[in-house]
């Protein structure tokens, strides 16, 4: 999921549930220092008519166009502009922001029972807590679960023989759905 530090495209996403009420899932999030100071500074620097825009990376001018840009025909044109961006412009950006990003294990998680924008706040509450107790002086930009892999069920094969291996399983399903995909470690 892309992260962004613009205001208005954060997005706070808890897609995973689990059967289980006790579970403890790992919880990931993105943190970045408190910038919205230097968010405007820095999109008013790039209006400064003195500002040198060739230093300004290609990503943070297409940004500050959607930002400011209330035209929907201007923006279409401008995300089919970003789209043909070369992706190692992306793989830039994604290493930045995985560079920021840390993941905690064991955060209790609130009932399953609950509403999912209570285990969501419940979760982001925590997390604060947790960061607040480290001394860290950041604010989390994306907070979500991530569910641990489960065991895959039972499968036979054509002949009906039992398969063991999660390997062995991906390739009988994979015969059968497009949509299953296997890592090379899992194959082994």
């Amino acid at each position: 999921m892309p992260i962004s530090t613009r205001s208005s495209q954060r997005t706070v996403v808890d897609g995973l549930s689990s059967n289980s009420k006790n579970s403890k899932r790992m919880s990931s999030i993105n943190t970045t220092s408190s910038i919205s100071n230097q968010e405007k500074s820095y999109s008013e620097s790039i209006l400064n008519e003195d500002a040198d825009l060739s230093s300004v990376p290609t990503s943070e001018i297409i940004d500050s166009i959607l930002e400011m840009n209330s035209d929907p025909r201007i923006e279409r044109l401008v995300l089919a502009l970003k789209a043909r961006t070369p992706q190692g412009v992306a793989d830039a950006v994604e290493a930045e922001k995985r560079g920021r990003s840390i993941v905690i294990s064991g955060v209790p998680e609130c009932g399953l029972d609950q509403p999912l924008s209570v285990r969501q706040k419940d979760l982001e509450q925590k997390v604060v807590s947790i960061l607040d107790t480290l001394g860290v002086d950041c604010v989390p930009e994306v907070t979500y679960r991530v569910k641990p892999p489960q065991k895959l069920p039972m499968i036979r094969d054509e002949n009906d023989e039992l398969l063991k291996s999660d390997g062995e399983k991906a390739k009988a399903l994979g015969r059968y759905f497009a949509s299953v995909f296997t890592r090379a470690t899992q194959l082994q």
